[in-house]
């Protein structure tokens, strides 16, 4: 898929160690790994780095991450749903067949990154800083896109009904391939938002204008 502006991708090594969480505490450093098949559950923890490493079929249940560093990792077919992510630092990273259902982003610096065929309803990038992220077949209703700073930030067939967009600017974003019926956002950083023609009635709506037949 060629985007509209250039992406780095994940550098990852071909060879990975197996790794498992049973160890892992506030401030370790992972390069170069595999965690596979398996499960994290109800840990607090802060300051964790992952640099070249790849996460399959992993579940995270009851986490709080605090200013977690990912730096050329993969998530495939993982589940990361209502996980605390503030203030985390993602470069080069991509999510596939993922879900972050519920996840709190907020505050996060997001770089070259990409969710592709995940499942992010209700999630939350309150605060954060997004640079060339690309969401792709992505589910994203009533997720909370507020007070957040973009450049290059793309939305290819994602449903994002009722996401709320209040206090960031929407110039130059492109919805044109999204589904929604609503949406929320402030109506002094509208200017410049690019919708198809018939999308146009669900801004009109949020606006409070009434149009007459």
């Amino acid at each position: 898929m060629k985007l509209p502006f250039k992406m780095d991708l994940p550098r990852i090594n071909d060879q990975l160690t197996e790794e498992t969480f049973s160890e892992m505490e506030d401030e370790h450093f992972y390069t170069d790994c595999l965690f596979k098949d398996c499960t994290l559950t109800n840990k607090t923890l802060e300051k964790v780095s992952f640099r070249r490493v790849k996460f399959v079929n992993v579940t995270f249940e009851n986490i709080n991450w605090y200013r977690l560093e990912l730096m050329d990792v993969i998530f495939e077919n993982c589940d990361l749903s209502n996980i605390e992510l503030i203030g985390a630092i993602i470069h080069r990273t991509t999510f596939i067949d993922t879900k972050f259902v519920g996840a709190n982003f907020a505050e996060a610096t997001i770089v070259d990154s990409m969710f592709h065929h995940c499942l992010g309803n209700y999630s939350s990038f309150y605060y954060a800083n997004l640079k060339r992220v690309c969401f792709k077949d992505t589910p994203l209703m009533m997720t909370e896109f507020i007070e957040m700073t973009w450049q290059n930030l793309l939305f290819i067939n994602c449903n994002i009904n009722g996401a709320n967009f209040l206090h960031t600017k929407l110039k130059s974003l492109d919805l044109s391939d999204c589904i929604f019926d609503g949406l929320a956002f402030s109506p002094e950083n509208i200017d410049g938002l690019i919708i198809r023609s018939d999308q146009s009635l669900a801004i009109v709506e949020t606006l409070g204008i009434v149009l007459k037949d």
